[in-house]
């Protein structure tokens, strides 16, 4: 699963929020910090920001005074956005919803410790910004072992040697399934493409109950999704940073906290519309505590709300925006991924094992538990949910929900255990302002769907948040830098002086991006997709997605699509569209069993002693 995403999906209060997993997905760490560079900005001087923007040594760009920008949403992408610019001589608003900033980051200190409710990892260590932050932040970083995991049974004893030893075969029959599946012609839903490859209907009931765990903690909770609505061409086409997974002791809020420091943020400010006006944008909002509107206007606009906001429809654009930019939200999945913390007196667990897996026997329900015992020094479980049940258990009572978690614990470990002295849920999937806990590739959408997710409006309105990173979505890391991203595009735009308010609105997929995986000791394959639009009557974009995988095969796949505007050159295009797909397959079918998954490392499952 991923220690995210989020993988993954605000303060006032101060309280902090991270990914549920979605956190979920974001990854990163190293070895413990030195915290020599406590405290010490990336970003530029912090210690001078004292009640305005930060401003940094960094001379501002032609243009930067006076231009005025707005950041709807507070996560780390919002915040990461308005640090950058706000450091660079702009004057930045953030409104926020929440009465926390954080986001899908949510550091709960209510129990007297902290509690993350969302995001809880840094994903690889090796090159990730936010271990760099996390320095300036002077937090702490624990290297939480992904190696270290104990199966258990449906019955609650320990997986024997043979049990473990099947599950080995059953995994890679499955990698073997899914290998082939992303060589296929067409694409389908991953679970279709696993049961179809490993022969599902024909297996015993212990064989398919053992699939269906394979499948719940590498897919569904690794991806917030359900594996009936994930693609097998796509749904693993990210990059992960090499290095360990980390996480935070003392609370992922710090990453958030330090970036915000100084900052213009308005709590409680639900955005109700935006529109372009002329060379302004205009921001009409409402306090979620009084009712009260206002509405705000800038010279540009930083979007960074979740892509389960965007796909609700609760916060409207004028002009609409362009229809591929609508079907790329429509097109793209947003997951749920809950957690249930239990803090209990004492540890009654081996506390030298991070994870606790149950093979449960009912499809998806209870299955991957982390313990922080020793990350932290605290007595604590963590147990997830994803996909339909994560889903479900939604609409059950806190209290329900931490019996149905106990009663797993007194199956695997027996009627004797104490009670919970504290405990915490989520709810990401209803939560109002995320409606979920972080994006995946659905059936039928493509990686390039991202790009045209953060293609720019007018160079007025600018998009961000995990899910506009084509490579590192469903991440914290992925958020960050897609803030950052959206922040280099507005200066640039404002250093070279470029005219705004004019000109087409309808963004456009372009470029090229390889997306190879940087852990990998296997024979790679590079499968390339290519989209080529041509709108008329003049504009023609193409994207090209290249990814690597197990084994050697190479693919190309078109898909042209042709539009034709009602009006004027400049307005939206009413999509009109047809489409071809040419698959030129050059096989050599032999699928590695060892493929390396850029998501949470391979696991090694320990037998019972």
């Amino acid at each position: 699963m991923r220690a995210s995403v989020w993988s993954r999906a605000v303060p006032g209060s101060s309280a902090r929020c991270p990914l549920a997993h979605p956190d979920q997905r974001e990854r990163d760490a190293p070895g413990l910090l030195s915290g020599q560079r406590a405290r010490r900005s990336v970003f530029g001087v912090l210690g001078t920001i004292l009640g305005g923007a930060a401003l940094s040594g960094n001379p501002q760009p032609a243009g930067a005074a006076g231009e005025r920008v707005i950041v709807i949403g507070a996560g780390i992408a919002g915040l990461g956005a308005a640090r950058t610019l706000a450091d660079a001589g702009y004057t930045v608003t953030i409104l926020e919803a929440r009465n926390r900033i954080g986001g899908r980051i949510w550091t709960d200190s209510s129990l007297g410790f902290p509690v993350e409710m969302g995001a809880g990892w840094i994903h690889g260590s090796t090159g990730n910004p936010l271990v760099t932050l996390a320095q300036s932040a002077g937090a702490r970083l624990v290297t939480h072992d992904v190696d270290s995991a104990r199966e258990y049974q449906a019955s609650g004893a320990p997986l024997a040697s043979a049990q473990v030893q099947r599950l080995a075969v059953l995994r890679a029959s499955m990698m073997a399934a899914v290998t082939a599946g992303q060589n296929a012609s067409t694409d389908q839903a991953l679970r279709t493409t696993i049961l179809s490859g490993v022969g599902y209907a024909t297996l015993t009931a212990e064989d398919q109950r053992l699939v269906d765990y394979l499948i719940s903690t590498e897919y569904e909770h690794e991806y917030a999704a359900s594996s009936e609505a994930l693609s097998t061409w796509w749904f693993d086409d990210d990059v992960a940073f090499p290095g360990v997974d980390q996480v935070l002791p003392d609370g992922y809020g710090a990453l958030t906290d330090l970036l915000a420091r100084g900052l213009d943020i308005r709590l409680s400010q639900r955005v109700t519309n935006v529109s372009i006006a002329g060379n302004t944008v205009v921001i009409a909002a409402t306090s979620t505590t009084g009712g009260a509107s206002s509405t705000l206007v800038a010279d540009r606009v930083v979007v960074t709300l979740p892509l389960g906001v965007l796909k609700s429809g609760a916060v409207t654009f004028a002009p609409a925006l362009p229809a591929i930019q609508q079907a790329a939200i429509g097109g793209l999945g947003m997951g749920v991924l809950n957690r249930c913390t239990l803090a209990f007196p004492t540890v009654f667990w081996d506390p030298s094992t991070d994870w606790i897996e149950y093979v449960t026997p009912r499809r998806g329900e209870w299955v991957d538990w982390i313990s922080l015992a020793r990350p932290t020094g605290r007595p604590i479980l963590v147990g997830f949910n994803a996909a339909q049940y994560g889903t479900a258990i939604e609409t059950k009572t806190d209290a329900a929900i931490v019996e149905a978690a106990l009663a797993v614990l007194r199956t695997i470990f027996g009627n004797a255990i104490p009670a919970p002295v504290a405990s915490k849920v989520t709810r990401w999937g209803s939560d109002p302002f995320s409606l979920g806990a972080y994006s995946y590739n659905a059936t039928g959408s493509t990686p390039a769907m991202r790009d045209t997710l953060a293609q720019p409006i007018s160079g007025r309105i600018f998009f961000a948040g995990e899910a506009t990173h084509r490579t590192y979505f469903a991440t914290v890391h992925g958020a960050y830098l897609s803030g950052t991203r959206a922040a280099t595009q507005i200066r640039a735009l404002v250093a070279a002086g470029t005219p705004t308010g004019t000109g087409t609105r309808t963004p456009t997929t372009v470029g090229t991006r390889t997306a190879t995986p940087t852990q990998t000791s296997v024979p790679t394959t590079t499968r390339t997709r290519t989209v080529t639009a041509t709108a008329s009557p003049t504009r023609t974009t193409t994207v090209t997605a290249t990814r690597t995988t197990t084994p050697s095969v190479t693919r190309t796949a078109s898909v042209t699509a042709t539009r034709t505007p009602t009006s004027a050159p400049t307005a939206t295009p009413v999509p009109s569209r047809t489409r071809t797909a040419t698959v030129t397959p050059s096989r050599t079918a032999t699928p590695s069993p060892t493929r390396t998954r850029t998501g949470t490392p391979t696991r090694t499952r320990t037998p019972a002693p």
